[in-house]
C-alpha cells in the first residue's frame, strides 16, 4: 500500500509534524512482527503472567524473580 505524506498536530504541543511514507512502512512492518495481543501464560515457576508470547510458542517463560536469579 503506497502512502503519502501526511501532516498532524501533536497532541501536547499544538505544532504541525509530517508523517512520511517511510514512517508509515516501519510501523506496519512493527505491527507484523509485534501483534498486539497479550496471552495468559504460567510461568517455569508457576506463577501466571500476560505476555505477547504465544501459549504454543516454544520460549520459557520465567517471572521477574526467577529471572534475576538465573540469569543475573
Amino acid at each position: 500500500m503506497a502512502h503519502k505524506r501526511e501532516s498532524r498536530i501533536c497532541q501536547v504541543t499544538g505544532r504541525e509534524f509530517l508523517i512520511e511514507p517511510e514512517d508509515f512502512e516501519f510501523c506496519e512492518r512493527v505491527a507484523r512482527r509485534n501483534p498486539m495481543k497479550l496471552w495468559e501464560r504460567t510461568t517455569e515457576d508457576r506463577v501466571k503472567v500476560m505476555t505477547s508470547f504465544a501459549p504454543d510458542r516454544p520460549e520459557k517463560i520465567y517471572s521477574k524473580e526467577a529471572y534475576k536469579k538465573l540469569f543475573v
